[in-house]
């Protein structure tokens, strides 16, 4: 059976946004965009996002919100805007919000998405290319 990652994981009340540019690169770094992968991007692990009436988690200007791989994930109270593909990144995904991806190598391990709108009743996710894309 396969075995997740015991993450307690509290994310509430922040802002993952980019303006401006990157630093100067350093020798051997790794080709890259020119805004962030993602705000958050998990592997493996258990994990809920946000908490209903806290304050929300606000995700901007990057090409993935939410990345997980293999995992079940739970967003509550975050809302994504500007989200969009930049080039340098190798993903079909880019510019998606929040995706999910199963392993299907993994017998039956698809892992798991839930997403619930933000307590103020604004818009959850808005001008993204892709809004929530789930592969198994």
């Amino acid at each position: 059976m396969y075995q997740f990652e015991d993450l307690k994981m509290e994310v509430t009340g922040t802002t993952y946004s980019f303006s401006g540019s990157f630093l100067p690169d350093f020798v051997g770094q790794p080709t890259h965009g020119v805004s962030p992968f993602a705000g958050i991007d998990l592997s493996d692990v258990v994990v809920n996002i946000g908490e209903p009436g806290s304050t929300p988690n606000h995700f901007s200007n990057m090409n993935f919100g939410i990345k997980g791989f293999r995992s079940h994930i739970e967003v509550v109270n975050s809302d994504f805007q500007s989200i969009y593909t930049v080039s340098g990144y190798n993903s079909k995904l880019i510019g998606t919000a929040i995706v999910s991806e199963g392993d299907t190598s993994l017998i039956g391990f698809y892992g798991s998405l839930s997403v619930l709108p933000v307590s103020n009743n604004n818009n959850t996710i808005s001008n993204c290319e892709r809004g929530v894309y789930k592969v198994t």
